[in-house]
């Protein structure tokens, strides 16, 4: 699995706008898969992050500071975490759970099983059967009323949000939404507060990063390929 994922980018400003302060350059890591804006050169420091499985990933922290503030990005290394998650899930399951430090590493496989995809229309649904080997509905109380479903995945587009997470999140299911959360900020809000009151997690996504075309782009002016002033708009 090919993932660096940027974990958190912090910024504290402190001070005055009148102190001098140190001219901001571009700064770019092929390597891990992103660029920012520091005042000057970053320091770069090697960490390790652990995740909600207690796996243990390596990482690097960019820093730099300035008279106004101090700047960092942090960035955590995926592409080991199958690994490192199916030798603790053989583990678990070896010993019979009997390492109480385990948790339900036993029952927590690193990719999910999809249980079922809707769409309001049938061509829909069967263009979707031709691309992907998944199960279909025919409707989705089926889905919603299902309890063997943890989650829903959401990839309508943003103004039908907010019903489909007040059914979802009703029925107990976390809830994935593919960006923005939805068309305004009132009913955006009422998305946070709908899983908020539910009790369930809410998750936004639209991730591009490391598709082919993604990474060639970023990749061409560190390979003078193309000019150093190289932009993209997405």
């Amino acid at each position: 699995m090919r993932l660096i994922a940027i974990i958190s980018s912090t910024l504290i400003l402190l001070g005055s706008q009148t102190a001098a302060a140190q001219e901001w350059a571009p700064f770019a890591s092929v390597e891990d898969g992103f660029s920012a804006t520091f005042p000057g050169k970053p320091k770069v420091e090697s960490m390790s992050y652990a995740t909600e499985y207690r796996m243990t990933l390596p990482g690097r922290v960019y820093s730099a500071e300035d008279a106004l503030g101090q700047y960092s990005t942090t960035v955590v290394d995926y592409r080991g975490a199958q690994k490192l998650h199916d030798d603790a899930v053989a583990k678990c399951r070896a010993a019979k759970g009997a390492n109480g430090n385990d948790g339900d590493a036993c029952q927590n496989d690193f990719r999910v099983e999809v249980a079922g995809a809707f769409s309001r229309t049938a061509k829909r649904r069967d263009d979707f059967a031709q691309r992907f080997d998944f199960p279909l509905a025919d409707d989705l109380e089926t889905l919603a009323g299902d309890r063997s479903i943890a989650a829903a995945l959401i990839l309508t587009p943003p103004r039908t949000h907010l019903p489909l997470v007040e059914r979802f999140a009703a029925a107990g299911k976390h809830i994935l939404l593919e960006k923005p959360l939805e068309a305004d900020t009132a009913r955006a809000e009422a998305v946070v507060e709908t899983c908020e009151r539910a009790g369930v997690r809410l998750g936004v996504v639209l991730q591009h990063r490391f598709r082919p075309a993604a990474l060639e782009s970023f990749a061409a002016p560190f390979s003078g390929r193309v000019d150093a002033d190289f932009r993209a708009v997405a």
